[in-house]
């Protein structure tokens, strides 16, 4: 978010500029049609070369074939004299092309432009500054299969992903390599040079051994599909790498995981990279990706996207890497994984070692090969589930100087034989009233597909739970706070249990007064806030009302949706208020709603903010909420933007008292 929103506020005074220069129209003129965005950092850039994105249907483009939609904006380029490059469809409606200044103007105009972007070259860092146990295994695979210090010299791992198609995105590969066993292959190159998908950079194949290595990698059998989008300098313009996502998201057979190594020129963010791994994800492959290697921790790295699992490195003593190639960090990254003076794979031979290696680059291939192993055991696996996994099975509080915003979160394979006690999932903290009825549904797992019993302890007085469906049900007859354990058991006497508390309160109230917004000035991480937490941080543009943190909602200047939310449980028979600090700013003109926040309450919606109600400054919003009192509920926050000019929702000091 945050780069994108900086990018917009440096466009707005150059468009207006633009506009200015050309003159003030008459009174009676009619209004000239917005340009498309013109995205240009003037650095990295290929002069005179361009990717063109088309509005998605969902952004109101044209609803039709990506083909018919690209027809005519292809003619456009032509006709004003522009050479077309390559043409997208799959990861993203568009095309590249070398345009002069007079053809991208024609372009921009065109209502079915989302925007024009300059193509830039994006360097990588290189170089140094079914079931088993491997002796001897390197370090990175030694930490990742054991939740604590010392090392022990082995990695165990539960399956080895046979038959798992992973595509890495990256500099080709040696697929003769024998650390591959003839499960490599190059599959498509975006690179024209004469090398095909043949590794002439190192880098590609470090990455696929550490996925998919009989020694270095950490899903021992899946199969690696190469798409070389690096050329042999480990570069690749926006246009290259684009391509490549491209073909992926047509082209991949799925189920597949996809790993993308790639950082872009100076960590910042470029938004068709960004907008083709979105349409990576959508087409249904499971994207592992990399928090870039700048020691910073704005999570402006690209590609990204808030589905993707993005990986930062970490050393042999369970630190961040701020040596060579420093892993950026943020609220992005989903997990650290080692990334410091690792080995793996190389170019030169079949046998080629390389040691001494760092980056983000090489913890991401060992985050996608435990999504590999995954995805064996489930082939329906999905990328939110993927990412899941990665953040459920992780060590947590292992790390050090992990930077501001991260999660404390390392990589963790399980090993061995899996648990074969049932998975119990806990339902949270119940509130219910005297002589009011109640019914809870009790879910779990168990991974033999066994039969289950449940039973419970401490349920309030009235209540009880059916042995056989795992439904609590009954009238409570008494006030009080009652500690709960629920209990699944097999047939094989293995078990899971949940703990939570019960309140019941008496009729007609009873409620202390009390705050239940976790976290709600945002100024403790992220946590309990759900969805795309990397919203919540310090910006120096959106200043918080009081503390340091906020958040902010959309504000790119470009159609996009970002949301958070958080469970809240309200006590029966309270009077309770909702309350928020909202500041809104704008750089939308004409009089028309174009941009929107909502406010939900489960599928309530409480308000509705347009650009139309920017003001300076912060302003109080509250609601009464007491009809959801006795619920369970989820707080939502959502900020839509369509495709023209900014418009920034910044929350601060949630509350939700009762009393």
């Amino acid at each position: 978010m945050f780069l994108s929103q900086s990018m917009s506020r440096a466009l707005v005074p150059v468009l207006g500029i633009a506009l200015a220069a050309l003159g003030a129209p008459a009174a009676t003129a009619t209004p000239a049609t917005p340009l498309a965005p013109l995205y240009a950092t003037g650095v990295d850039e290929v002069t005179g070369r361009y990717i063109v994105v088309l509005k998605r249907p969902d952004q109101g483009g044209p609803q039709v074939a990506a083909e018919e939609a690209l027809a005519g904006p292809l003619a456009t380029a032509r006709a004003a004299g522009g050479t077309v490059r390559k043409e997208f469809t799959a990861a993203l409606r568009g095309f590249s092309a070398d345009l002069s200044d007079e053809a991208v103007t024609k372009l921009r105009k065109d209502p079915s432009v989302a925007y024009v972007q300059t193509v830039r070259v994006h360097q990588q860092d290189v170089g140094p500054a079914a079931g088993g146990t491997q002796p001897n295994a390197p370090w990175h695979l030694d930490r990742i299969d054991q939740r604590q210090l010392p090392l022990n010299n082995t990695y165990n791992y539960p399956d080895d992903a046979a038959g798992v198609r992973v595509y890495v995105l990256d500099s080709g590969v040696r697929a003769t390599h024998t650390e591959f066993e003839g499960r490599a292959a190059g599959v498509y190159t975006a690179i024209n040079d004469g090398n095909g998908t043949n590794d002439c950079a190192n880098h590609g194949t470090f990455v696929s051994s550490h996925v998919a290595g009989k020694t270095y990698g950490a899903a021992k059998k899946a199969s690696i599909k190469a798409v070389r989008i690096l050329h042999c300098n480990n570069s690749a313009s926006t246009e290259e790498i684009v391509d490549g996502m491209n073909w992926t998201a047509a082209n991949a057979v799925k189920p597949a995981v996809a790993n993308m190594s790639i950082q872009s020129s100076g960590g910042n963010t470029d938004q068709a990279m960004d907008d083709a791994a979105k349409g990576m994800v959508d087409a249904g492959l499971l994207l592992v990706l990399i928090a870039g290697n700048f020691n910073k921790g704005d999570c402006r790295n690209s590609p990204k996207d808030s589905r993707a699992i993005i990986m930062a490195a970490s050393t042999k003593t369970d630190a961040r890497n701020t040596g060579s190639n420093a892993s950026s960090y943020g609220s992005c990254v989903t997990a650290f994984a080692p990334g410091a003076d690792v080995t793996g794979a190389g170019k030169d031979s079949n046998s080629h070692v390389l040691t001494g290696w760092y980056g983000t680059s090489f913890s991401a291939p060992l985050a996608a090969g435990t999504v590999a192993l995954a995805l064996q055991k489930n082939a329906s696996l999905t990328m939110a589930q993927a990412k899941d996994h990665i953040i459920n099975t992780a060590t947590t509080g292992a790390l050090s100087n992990i930077g501001t915003g991260s999660p404390n979160r390392l990589l963790y394979v399980e090993s061995g034989t899996p648990s074969p006690n049932p998975t119990v999932n806990n339902p949270g903290n119940q509130t219910s009233t005297v002589g009011t009825a109640v019914s809870l549904q009790i879910q779990a797992s168990d991974p033999q597909n066994e039969t289950l019993t449940y039973s419970a302890s401490g349920l309030p007085a009235g209540l009880s739970i059916n042995a056989s469906s795992g439904l609590i049900s009954g009238t409570p007859s008494a006030a009080g706070t009652s500690s709960v354990s629920v209990t699944a058991t097999d047939p094989g006497n293995n078990s899971g249990s949940a703990s939570f508390t019960w309140t019941v309160n008496p009729v007609g109230g009873g409620c202390a007064p009390k705050q239940l917004v976790g976290n709600p000035g945002f100024e403790n991480g992220t946590s309990p806030w759900t969805g795309d937490t990397w919203t919540i941080n310090s910006f120096p543009q959106q200043p918080a009302r009081t503390g340091t943190r906020v958040s902010w909602l959309v504000g790119y200047g470009y159609s996009t949706t970002e949301r958070i939310s958080q469970s809240i449980a309200i006590p029966s028979g309270c009077t309770a208020t909702l309350s928020l600090y909202l500041h809104i700013d704008t750089a939308e003109t004409g009089g028309v709603a174009r941009d929107s926040m909502t406010v939900r309450i489960g599928n309530t919606t409480l308000a509705t903010y347009s650009n139309l109600n920017a003001a300076p400054g912060y302003v109080l919003r509250t609601f009464n909420v007491s009809a959801f009192a006795g619920q369970t509920v989820t707080l939502t926050f959502t900020g839509t933007e369509n495709s023209s000019r900014q418009t920034s929702f910044t929350i601060d000091d949630v509350a939700l008292n009762i009393s």
